[in-house]
Formats: C-alpha cells, sequence, structure tokens
C-alpha cells in the first residue's frame, strides 16, 4: 500500500517567483492610480490625529503610496519609512518566506519594535515632540 505525504517545505522558487511578480505589478499600479488620482483630500485620514492631533505609526502612508507612484521613494520614505518598508515585505513575502523564520518569541518584540519605531518617527515628523 502506498501512502502520499504532504510536504511542508516552502513552493518551489518559480511559484514564489510568480506570486511575487503578480504583487509587484497590484502594487505598482495602485502606487500609480494613488498619484494619477487627483482628488481633493481632507487633512489627515487619520482619526486619531484629527481627534487629538497626535499621529499614528501609519500616519503618513497614502502620502508615501502617492509618492512613491510618483517615482519620489526619497519622499515616500520620509513620509512613513515602516510602512513603505512593511509593504516592500508584503509584496516580497512568497520569496521572504522560503529562507526567513521569526520565532514565535521574538515575533511580539519585533512588531513592538517597529510599532514603537513608527509611533515616534510620525511624532518628529510633525513636530509633537518638544526635543
Amino acid at each position: 500500500m502506498t501512502t502520499l505525504s504532504a510536504t511542508s517545505g516552502p513552493p518551489p522558487l518559480s511559484r514564489a517567483v510568480a506570486a511575487t511578480a503578480v504583487r509587484v505589478a497590484l502594487a505598482a499600479s495602485a502606487a500609480v492610480t494613488l498619484a494619477a488620482v487627483r482628488i481633493e483630500r481632507p487633512p489627515t485620514l487619520c482619526l486619531l490625529r484629527a481627534v487629538t492631533g497626535i499621529p499614528c505609526p501609519l500616519c503618513g502612508t497614502t502620502t508615501a503610496a502617492v509618492h512613491l507612484g510618483n517615482g519620489d521613494v526619497v519622499a515616500a520614505l520620509l513620509a512613513n519609512p515602516v510602512a513603505l518598508l512593511l509593504g516592500l515585505g508584503l509584496v516580497l513575502y512568497p520569496l521572504i518566506a522560503r529562507g526567513c523564520h521569526v520565532p514565535h518569541r521574538a515575533r511580539g518584540w519585533l512588531f513592538t519594535s517597529v510599532a514603537a519605531f513608527a509611533w515616534v518617527w510620525q511624532i518628529v515628523r510633525f513636530d509633537r515632540l518638544a526635543l
């Protein structure tokens, strides 16, 4: 009697490359579309910033996407480097997941550190911290 065993390893490289290519195309088209659409944006889309004046860690994400769609990578990084890097990580995830494993215990610390950095970046960016 023959039994079939499921492999739990990463997908084949060609599949990961294809998935990454699709994600790159979707992200690029979304960024270019955001940059091309000329609509009047409100002063802020962030509820926390609108109510308290304090930016959240994700403030600047839309601005970063618009700058990226216009080809201005530096301005996108200045608007929100963490959102840009997380977006890049999401796009490249099929390739990254093949060789990178973050231990379960480290995930909480990693998430907290990245969120804290993003929040401090936005507070300094919006000059909400008297240094």
